[in-house]
């Protein structure tokens, strides 16, 4: 996808080039979220194998003391931190990638990264902000819920892609999806079925498995197949949710603010003009 194609586009057509843009640079977008959720799997198969060995430790029919319930606590609360930082970078560094893939140049994993590094405590406190908004609509009324998640869905692109503070970034993405609304909930919710579904196929296998044999715990190599199908459906579906956010994001610029002329009109700007580089004649 170049630059000459940035121009409206239905939510079908937002759709068709995040699938096309998926595939056709899919190692630079599966690279970007392999390394910080390769991490996370890591961790997770760490702790697994930890709280394990502590049991075994303490003898197979004895309870939980407190202090393996606190280390099991901590442990969960680490997870969450780590899933908080990783996802965060993840998506913040695949934006990167979209916003420079869509207006026609070129970019590596390392090169995604780098602005995310500069710029990685004042998104992961957007990221906190408006999980706090979205949850507390979730718990008290759903709908308010989803209503927030949608309307924040383009801060982060906004924060990374216009280096505005976290209430600019949350303020502008109510503006900018103000009227579509629905197209960006239909957006969530065809990832939410994809996730679904790869998770039936990655994940559920080893669910069944342990209720088929009606065993009691989860051997060690079974969680870790569980954790390992989690990871694959992490890699394999979270991109095409961010590639979708990041082309609405641009798609509403082009339609609310003429996004498509101030690029063709900054692109005109920094060519060379040909008559100045020609050379003299005597």
């Amino acid at each position: 996808m170049g630059a000459t194609d940035i121009r409206p586009m239905s939510l079908g057509e937002v759709l068709d080039r995040t699938f096309s843009l998926y595939k056709n640079n899919f190692w630079v977008l599966a690279g970007i979220i392999t390394v910080p959720m390769l991490v996370k799997f890591v961790y997770l198969v760490g702790l697994e194998w930890f709280q394990r060995a502590a049991i075994r430790g303490v003898g197979a029919g004895a309870g939980p003391s407190i202090g393996m319930l606190v280390t099991g606590i901590f442990g969960v609360f680490v997870a969450a931190i780590i899933t908080w930082v990783l996802t965060s970078a993840a998506t913040a560094g695949t934006i990167i990638a979209v916003s420079e893939i869509y207006l026609g140049r070129t970019i590596t994993v390392k090169e995604a990264y780098r602005p995310v590094r500069q710029k990685i405590f004042r998104l992961l406190g957007l990221i906190f902000v408006t999980g706090l908004m979205c949850g507390a609509g979730l718990i008290f009324l759903i709908i308010p819920g989803i209503y927030l998640f949608c309307k924040t869905a383009l801060v982060t692109p906004v924060m990374m892609l216009e280096d505005d503070d976290l209430g600019g970034s949350i303020s502008r993405s109510f503006d900018l999806t103000k009227d579509f609304f629905w197209q960006i909930f239909l957006i969530f919710l065809l990832v939410f079925v994809m996730q679904w579904v790869a998770g039936m196929i990655l994940v559920v296998p080893v669910t069944i498995t342990v209720a088929v044999m009606k065993m009691q715990t989860i051997p060690f190599g079974l969680a870790v197949l569980q954790h390992l199908g989690e990871f694959l459906t992490e890699v394999l579906i979270t991109p095409i949710g961010t590639i979708a956010i990041s082309l609405m994001y641009y798609n509403l610029r082009v339609r609310k603010e003429a996004f498509d002329l101030q690029h063709l009109m900054g692109s005109l700007d920094v060519q060379p003009n040909p008559q100045n580089n020609a050379p003299s004649v005597a």
